[in-house]
């Protein structure tokens, strides 16, 4: 088939193995992305850019070199507006997931607070509820004495 290039880095490989190779080794987002379809439209774009090459070279066989110009040039800009076209179709998809991340880490941070707040929450009842059992301890433990003192006292004047 001939060399082909990396539509990323123009890197040229002998064959699609070495290519595809490369798309997994160096370009693995791209290519998970993809599903591994990069090399089919590597391929179609590269069929289609030999086809209109071609096309242009047999109907510009009698033509002047200026009018052989304007369509090379016009082939560069439709090449140029499919080159941009593409990344700016993948920057799109890119931008959209890194929201759709950053929207689940807001996400699990919320979940993060509220749970810490019901901690918190929970916490702050159990040492309420700790401070009224000792408060209650206490309270057992002053009516304790009181009633040890009134016993002792009416021991004593029971002995005197």
């Amino acid at each position: 088939m001939g060399s082909q290039n990396c539509i990323f880095c123009l890197k040229v490989f002998q064959t699609s193995d070495f290519l595809h190779a490369h798309y997994k080794k160096r370009h693995a987002e791209a290519y998970a992305r993809e599903g591994g379809a990069l090399l089919g439209s590597h391929n179609q774009l590269q069929q289609e850019n030999i086809s209109l090459l071609s096309n242009l070279l047999h109907a510009n066989h009698g033509q002047d070199s200026a009018d052989i110009e304007e369509q090379q040039e016009e082939f560069v800009m439709k090449l140029k507006e499919e080159v941009v076209d593409k990344f700016a179709g993948d920057l799109q998809h890119i931008q959209a997931e890194i929201e759709q991340m950053r929207r689940a880490t807001f996400e699990e941070e919320d979940m993060i607070i509220k749970t810490l707040d019901n901690v918190r929450s929970k916490e702050d009842d159990r040492i309420q509820e700790s401070r009224k059992a000792v408060k209650q301890f206490e309270q057992l433990i002053s009516q304790l004495k009181r009633d040890i003192a009134q016993e002792v006292a009416h021991n004593r004047s029971a002995i005197v």
